[in-house]
């Protein structure tokens, strides 16, 4: 029998979290263990969920971050498979039935997705670029509009991508975290999630693991996303450290060959990487956020290794596009197949509670990744 394991991290939200934890131990088909790491909570979380929730386990740190936490918590997990979950999201109630059906007639998957909704409770701001399903006030609330005509507002096709996962998850994160549910022995082989990240250690992760193994995804909406204040996702500053951090943070680089390596595929999304660039910058630059514009300079220097594509940032939008058209009859002509890079990952057992590792060099300065 395949066990599932769900991993929960969270830091001064007591309230979301116990409504996470209450979300996993409502599942049809009941968690095989449940950890809930507390990253520095000095709020009461850590009194609640031993009062309320006796039979989860409690991992108690100092504050490191996300990433150290969850590392720890699949370090703790006895489990085939670790299903992950932020404290301001939850599960449907049928979400472990589905992803264990589905495992039992896919026996080769090593790492899943289900596909999502978004939600935000009353008087959260909405977001354009991913815009609220529908208006929850708790658990209850979210399983009754999910069960009802609730008609999605956000298209989940970017979570298809078996079969090409790792060629696509180089354009865009085609991943979300509180849906993934990952083999352990393959979360161990790539290292877990990058412990030195501001932003971007899911990213790095599929991404890692799309190196070893294909992402599947399950075409239900399983998954309740919560919008708030206080989220990063859809930043143009965080996507770009994202990339950054996917490309060299969550991959250490040991030596100029493999960096070389790294530096001619980074070369062939120069156009798609350049394009998102321009935008930010020049957005930033017509608000008048000059540090914001900046900052994006910096970190799209980092991701645009020809000079034609830095310089093509500056240039006008007639001459680049001229340039692009130009450059994509020369791919047309002269397609080039897609090489993967193999990831060099660090065993989960190396991993102190610190999160510092002396397998995991740091190849760019941290100021060029995170504000």
């Amino acid at each position: 029998m395949t066990t599932i394991g769900a991993i929960i991290c969270s830091f001064n939200r007591r309230a979301w979290l116990l409504e996470c934890i209450e979300s996993v131990l409502q599942q049809s088909r009941p968690a095989d263990e449940v950890i809930v790491i507390l990253d520095g909570s000095t709020d009461g979380s850590e009194e609640a969920v031993r009062d309320l929730f006796p039979t989860v386990t409690v991992i108690t740190q100092r504050n490191l971050g996300r990433s150290i936490a969850a590392n720890r918590g699949i370090a703790a997990s006895s489990c085939d498979y670790v299903a992950l979950l932020d404290d301001d999201d939850m599960w449907h109630r049928e979400k472990l039935a589905r992803v264990d059906e589905y495992l039992s007639d896919h026996p080769d998957c090593g790492a899943l997705n289900t596909h999502l909704w978004y939600f935000r409770g009353p008087g959260a701001p909405d977001r354009s670029y991913a815009p609220a399903d529908f208006t929850a006030t708790d658990l209850a609330d979210c399983h009754a509009q999910a069960d009802a005509t609730c008609e999605p507002k956000s298209d989940m096709g970017y979570l298809d991508i078996a079969g090409r996962s790792e060629r696509l998850l180089f354009s865009y994160n085609a991943g979300a975290y509180s849906s993934s549910v990952i083999r352990r022995e393959i979360f161990q082989a790539v290292g877990g999630l990058a412990p030195a990240h501001s932003y971007g250690d899911d990213w790095s992760l599929f991404l890692n693991v799309a190196r070893l193994c294909e992402w599947h995804t399950i075409g239900e909406r399983l998954t309740f996303v919560r919008i708030h204040e206080r989220e990063t996702f859809g930043n143009p500053t965080a996507t770009l450290a994202t990339r950054v951090n996917a490309w060299f943070g969550g991959r250490p680089l040991r030596d100029r060959t493999e960096l070389g390596d790294v530096t001619s595929l980074l070369r062939s999304y120069g156009p798609l990487y350049r394009r998102e660039v321009r935008q930010v910058v020049w957005s930033a630059a017509r608000a008048g956020d000059y540090r914001e514009a900046l900052l994006c300079l910096r970190l799209g220097r980092v991701l645009l290794v020809s000079f034609l594509d830095r310089s093509l940032v500056y240039a006008p939008l007639p001459i680049a596009w001229r340039v692009e058209r130009r450059r994509a009859a020369r791919r047309d002509r002269n397609p080039q197949p897609f090489r993967s890079v193999p990831p060099i990952a660090t065993p989960m057992a190396s991993f102190e509670a610190s999160g510092q590792s002396s397998e995991l060099p740091t190849p760019r300065p941290s100021s060029e990744v995170t504000r």
